[in-house]
């Protein structure tokens, strides 16, 4: 049995404080667009 957290790709953008924006897809627990204005970004080194 397969499960999925989300059945499409969500866009996303990380805003830097220099101004750099970079686009991406999010994933997780899907939210509504008022609710998706903070999230989290994570750094591996392992990969």
């Amino acid at each position: 049995m397969k499960h999925s957290i989300q059945k499409q790709r969500v866009p996303a953008y990380l805003a830097l404080a220099d101004g750099t924006v970079i686009k991406g897809y999010g994933f997780g627990k899907e939210r509504s667009v008022s609710d998706a204005a903070i999230g989290e970004v994570v750094f591996n080194t392992s990969m």
